[in-house]
């Protein structure tokens, strides 16, 4: 071992020095003769709880380094030691070790304490791990003698060591009245773990006390999987079959009969069938289940009418889950019920087998239950289907059919919609657009964008679409492409897509309507602008705020402008402060300088903090700065706190309002806390 353990963990130098390193302490620990086991041994034997455990450590050590031929010589003596009239905590600590080194040559003297008041527990101990058979025969033969809580640590013995012949021994206890005995027998004749420990406890159920037959059900029925598992059918069926019984509870029947479909489901789905005509067994539920795992359901839809209205309601959501259209015409069938739950169960299940062929069917119902049931269809022509169906159908139910179209994601039905939005309904109309605005895809852009160019109420559907599409520029070049051939409110519309665009061609556009002789142009270009998805558009918000034409145009500008360096700071907090330095040498009125401040408050920067300290003596700004500036320096005060802390130092020097003070007053504490 040490060998094999030096030419894997050290190198060949290593290895050649390691032995000269270990040989001087090996000098001082000399291997253990017999004459040492002797005195340790002799030192223990009258050990007592509470005293000094060196004396039992040394034989710990002397167990635990024994060669496999000292182990025989060394076992000798602890049994002799275990003989003689050494103290009890000695021999329980004696058992402890020969739990560990113990063989057939303890066995006897293991045994004679097996009924011992004090020693049985740890006697027991010792011989569990022994594999000796003789350990199996000495546990047998001590449990006819033994009593009490020694025969119940006699049989916790056998089946922790699985002992089959005791199986025979162990029926007896099954039926004691006490109950503690016959539940100990039947946990060990579970762990046996054979033919004839399951027959033991089929066989003796009946007889057993009442409180103990539910324990044996459940481990009969453990052990007879565990057979069932292991090939062993015979014996696991017979006892699936004797805990069916009526006379059982329900919840060790469904065990059994779960057992048995698993152990044979052609030759047992009977069972199913004749619990689903009984209206008296509370397994109904269960064998309604278990219809999805039937090998075959040809009786099942046969006998369906048959069945109670509450049977027939559950098998249908069992047909549903197995999905084999074979069960199809009998849902039909049940679908035309004057039950109520047996026809809602029997569309959901159309939902499940169904196709193209029943959407008139669910149309015509047009109940939730059956509108749920158009939604989860499968099949590649179900949408032209509903299509086809809505197109006789009223406003109301055209709606809800394309809803049902958009829940679908029938991608394909969007060149229709498109149609079915320029309607003279607007129930339809509405649903329509409200759909393509999920729907539509880049392939339908230009078609989409030619509706907005047509009608303006189409903006939201177009809005919809794009804002669900990577590539910008495709979308937006659509609509600068049509944008002539719109008329100016549908322009508007148009303008106001254009600003998630970020596109170049687009932003063009914009710019020429700021232009514009038409007044309602130019406020959509410039609202257009002011919501831009970059910050391209910078430079003319920046003119407009100060040359705008009028105070709306200045004050749409510097609002988008600030919208801007906020929204830039995002992704970019350097390129944001700057944007809004340049908002804030623009600000032309106070209001403005705050609206600046705020947004500032949001990015964690010193150029930020700066800016704010900077407003800090404008007694008009004083609160905003003050406040900006605390906010960002508690921001980065974990990693600048000497910024933090001249911050908040300013701040309370010339602020004037208490809550700032006190703001202020924490902030200091914070970062003086802080290590750098």
């Amino acid at each position: 071992m040490a060998k094999s353990w030096r030419a894997k963990s050290c190198s060949p130098k290593a290895a050649m020095i390691l032995p000269f390193m270990i040989l001087p302490f090996c000098w001082f620990a000399p291997a253990a003769q017999p004459a040492d086991w002797d005195a340790a041994l002799k030192n223990i034997a009258t050990y007592q709880e509470g005293r000094s455990r060196a004396g039992l450590i040394a034989v710990e050590n002397l167990v635990r380094t024994a060669g496999l031929t000292d182990r025989a010589a060394l076992e000798q003596r602890l049994i002799a030691l275990l003989k003689s009239d050494a103290t009890i905590e000695c021999k329980r600590f004696v058992c402890r070790q020969l739990a560990l080194i113990g063989s057939a040559a303890s066995v006897p003297t293991l045994a004679a304490l097996l009924n011992d008041a004090e020693l049985a527990d740890m006697a027991r101990f010792a011989l569990e791990p022994i594999p000796e058979p003789a350990v199996d025969h000495a546990l047998i033969r001590a449990l006819g003698k033994s009593t009490g809580k020694h025969r119940i640590g006699i049989i916790n013995s056998l089946g922790a060591r699985r002992t089959v012949p005791a199986a025979s021994s162990l029926i007896w206890f099954v039926t004691s009245p006490d109950e503690t005995l016959a539940r100990t027998a039947v946990s060990a004749l579970e762990k046996i773990h054979t033919a004839a420990a399951l027959d033991a406890l089929r066989t003796t159920q009946a007889r057993a006390r009442a409180s103990v037959r539910p324990h044996i059900a459940n481990c009969a029925l453990t052990l007879a999987h565990a057979l069932l598992a292991r090939g062993e059918k015979l014996p696991a069926e017979k006892a699936f079959i004797a805990f069916y019984q009526m006379s059982q509870p329900p919840t060790v029947r469904t065990a059994a009969l779960k057992g048995l479909l698993a152990a044979d489901a052609a030759k047992h789905s009977p069972l199913v069938l004749a619990i689903l005509r009984s209206d008296g067994d509370a397994l109904q539920p269960l064998a309604a289940d278990l219809v999805r795992t039937l090998p075959s359901i040809t009786e099942v839809v046969g006998n369906l009418p048959k069945y109670s209205p509450r049977v027939q309601a559950l098998v249908l959501a069992a047909l549903a889950q197995r999905g084999d259209a074979a069960a199809l015409p009998a849902v039909l069938a049940a679908a035309k019920s004057t039950d109520e739950a047996v026809a809602a169960a029997a569309f959901r299940a159309i939902g499940s087998l169904g196709g193209s062929a029943q959407v008139p069917l669910l149309v015509r119902a047009g109940n939730p239950v059956a509108c749920d049931a158009l939604i989860r269809l499968r099949g590649a022509e179900v949408n032209a289907a509903i299509l086809q169906a809505a197109a006789d159908q009223s406003p109301k139910t055209q709606a809800d059919l394309i809803g049902i179209l958009a829940a679908r994601n029938a991608v394909s039905a969007v060149p229709t919609l498109l149609e079915m939005a320029r309607s003279s309904t607007p129930e339809t109309r509405t649903a329509a657009l409200q759909a393509i605005g999920l729907l539509a895809g880049e392939a339908h852009l230009p078609a989409l964008v030619k509706l907005v160019v047509e009608n303006e109420g189409a903006e939201n559907a177009l809005t919809a679409a794009v804002t669900r599409l990577e590539d910008a520029s495709k979308w937006s070049q659509a609509i600068v492409e049509q944008y002539p051939k719109a008329a100016v409110p549908n322009r508007c519309a148009l303008l106001r897509v254009l600003r998630f665009s970020g596109d170049a061609k687009a932003l063009a556009l914009v710019r020429a309507e700021l232009k514009s002789g038409d007044e309602t142009l130019r406020d959509a270009a410039l609202r257009a602008m002011a919501e831009w998805s970059n910050s391209d558009p910078a430079d003319n918000l920046l003119k407009l705020a100060r040359e705008g034409a009028n105070t709306t145009e200045r004050v749409l500008a510097f609002r988008g402008l600030v919208r801007m360096g906020e929204q830039t700071a995002k992704t970019s907090a350097e390129a944001g402060v700057k944007l809004l330095r340049r908002a804030l040498d623009a600000a032309p009125r106070v209001e403005d300088k705050r609206l600046v401040l705020g947004a500032l408050a949001g990015i964690g920067r010193r150029d930020a903090l700066e800016m704010a300290l900077g407003c800090l003596d404008n007694p008009k700004l004083g609160n905003e700065a003050g406040s900006a500036a605390l906010k960002i320096s508690a921001a980065i005060c974990d990693k600048q706190p000497d910024v933090a802390r001249k911050a908040a130092e300013k701040v309370l020097a010339v602020s004037k309002n208490d809550r700032l003070k006190k703001q202020a007053q924490a902030l200091l504490g914070k970062s003086s806390r802080v290590t750098p």
